[in-house]
């Protein structure tokens, strides 16, 4: 392979990043060129010597990805991340998949239960304003329909309170916990490079 075909091939692995950050990847690897060819070395010897373009570049995509995670960690730029370090290799995908794949379905679990809360009490209230305005709808004896639907009134806007309460907690650990997951894959992705630098 020679620099032509290295570099394309970097570009391409890189088309994803931004133009600016492309750019710079090149020129440094244009100046590996260079300065190898200058030392009198084979541009064929020089790529084989750099290693992968393809390789180069999802590692490049896998750092620009975990900062952006890190920088701002939203549900789109941890799962962003955590796809572009799974993608490095079979040991990312035993020790990152496997722990991402729960934490994500713990927190879809947690926030379907609030969900499904917030649905019930809503039901529940408006089924004790049906109840408190057409008592006749209903088969409930011996107590009285407007304490009946009073009752369940508030208890379906406790619930429907504590709902919110719980989503607003959530959504603070919901944040925290993409933190650390961002944290954790900056973590893989550092001992990839020592792993690969010894």
């Amino acid at each position: 392979m020679d620099r032509e075909q290295f570099l394309e091939s970097l570009e391409t692995a890189l088309k994803s990043l931004p133009e600016t950050e492309v750019r710079e990847i090149l020129e440094d690897y244009q100046m590996h060129f260079q300065e190898g060819t200058s030392d009198g070395r084979e541009e064929a010897d020089i790529a084989l010597a750099l290693g992968d373009p393809t390789a180069i570049g999802r590692i490049f995509r896998a750092d620009f990805m975990v900062a952006k995670a890190g920088h701002s960690a939203t549900f789109k730029n941890v799962a962003g991340a955590a796809t572009a370090v799974i993608g490095l290799g079979l040991f990312n995908l035993l020790f990152v998949a496997g722990p991402v794949l729960v934490f994500f379905i713990l927190l879809v679990a947690v926030w379907a239960l609030i969900a499904m809360l917030a649905l019930v009490s809503i039901t529940v209230i408006v089924a004790s304003v049906f109840y408190a305005l057409f008592p006749s709808w209903f088969i409930v004896g011996g107590v009285s329909p407007f304490l009946l639907a009073l009752g369940f009134f508030s208890l379906g806007l406790g619930a429907l309170s504590l709902s919110g309460i719980l989503g607003i907690a959530m959504a603070f650990l919901t944040r925290f916990c993409f933190r650390l997951l961002a944290g954790y894959l900056k973590f893989n992705l550092e001992f990839i490079r020592r792993r690969k630098s010894v």
